[in-house]
């Protein structure tokens, strides 16, 4: 199978370039025929603001060169995994023209979300589901990037929903969370073509001692992150449970100046992966306390590869993938009494720890490995070859009728 994966990057690196990176690795090293076509948000600098935005509804640029790389390397798959800012949703009806079967990996909601996080406020937002194009989106200002974004983003939806391209230039949707499959048949998806595939960790780090007695927050230093309800949780804690802040973001002043006047709150900024992975493996329990439904966590399931215990907000992708007793716990979202609380309860029971740490390792082991990703993806994979080869004997049937 020769398969061509497709990205564009945003200016900060994350989770998506890291998954689309992991997948070209995993399929290389098992012997799969890969490329790649890529792009970056870095090619807008100097470019108005019109041209980025007509760009990013359709980019004649990225059709053509897309065309050019499936001429060049006739693969029998194009996976997408960001289209936006740069790319375009043209490079999948560029590759459906082409007969090649098409693949979308969903990180996000953008297709019915301008902010991508069906995020508004402080909390979970569900108003565009449904919507034809989000719109509200473009009312309230929800884009971090300014209105202009959200026009684009609604604009951009609106057209291709218009034009079929969701509909029928890809072959098979891969969702993260069974949640976020369901949110996406109700924003209009075709549910028969939407997969159920969460990222994956490679290389395996192994179980670790946990053996460190600090909990353990990595993350983007955002509002969305629920960074803020960490502060006013250890604000309760206190030093009782010492805690590790590693990440960088809008707040990391903030989460500076907590760490200096809160007792037993170390900011440790930006580190290693290699310091990264040692602190998750000794940690006693990872903190993941976002106030929006997110995608996969990374983070959350290289915590349970190192067997690390995960204390996350009950929504969203936390909810699916944290099970109380068994690999962590919830507590709910948004409300910093209840995360020290718990908190405070995970770390007075060493017992209970030990025992969620075999079922966050478990968890890896069912879910989250490079094995269990490499068999998802081919079925996937397969399935959309299947789908691309019914319609192209359908047209053909219908053009000799």
């Amino acid at each position: 199978m020769r398969i061509l994966y497709a990205h564009s990057f945003y200016r900060i690196p994350g989770g998506e370039d890291e998954t689309f990176a992991d997948e070209i690795h995993l399929m290389r090293e098992r012997g799969y025929d890969v490329d790649t076509f890529e792009t970056s948000s870095k090619t807008l600098e100097g470019q108005s603001r019109l041209k980025a935005g007509i760009a990013g509804v359709w980019s004649t640029r990225a059709a053509r060169a897309i065309r050019a790389r499936i001429a060049a390397h006739r693969p029998d798959v194009v996976h997408v995994h960001n289209v936006y800012p740069v790319m375009s949703p043209a490079v999948f009806r560029a590759a459906a023209a082409e007969g090649v079967a098409v693949v979308h990996t969903l990180h996000n909601y953008r297709l019915l979300c301008s902010h991508a996080g069906l995020y508004y406020r402080g909390g979970v937002c569900e108003v565009c589901i449904g919507a034809v194009a989000p719109w509200h989106g473009v009312l309230r200002g929800c884009n971090n990037n300014g209105r202009a974004a959200d026009a684009q983003i609604a604009v951009t939806v609106a057209i291709h929903r218009a034009a079929g391209t969701w509909a029928r230039s890809i072959d098979r949707y891969i969702a993260l969370t069974t949640l976020a499959r369901d949110i996406f048949v109700r924003g209009g998806l075709p549910a028969t073509r939407i997969a159920v595939l969460p990222t994956f960790v490679d290389p395996d780090p192994g179980i670790g001692p946990g053996d460190g007695g600090y909990a353990l927050f990595i993350g983007r230093l955002t509002v969305e992150k629920g960074v803020r309800v960490l502060l006013d949780a250890w604000r309760e804690c206190g030093a009782r449970v010492p805690l590790k802040i590693v990440g960088s973001g809008p707040l990391a002043e903030e989460v500076a100046a907590a760490a200096s006047t809160i007792p037993g709150v170390a900011f440790m900024g930006r580190v290693s992966r290699e310091v990264l992975t040692d602190l998750t493996r000794r940690a006693s329990f990872l903190l993941f306390p976002s106030v929006w439904y997110e995608g996969t966590p990374r983070t959350i399931a290289e915590a349970f590869a190192a067997g690390t215990p995960v204390i996350a907000s009950d929504i969203g992708a936390m909810r699916s993938m944290v099970q109380p007793g068994e690999n962590g716990q919830w507590f709910k979202a948004g409300d910093a009494i209840d995360l020290a609380r718990v908190a405070s309860t995970l770390a007075n029971d060493p017992e209970g720890c030990a025992a969620l740490r075999l079922g966050a390792r478990r968890a890896f082991e069912a879910h989250y490995s490079a094995a269990r990703h490499f068999e998802g993806l081919a079925t996937i994979y397969r399935a959309a070859i299947e789908q691309r080869r019914g319609i192209h004997v359908a047209r053909t049937a219908e053009a000799q009728q």
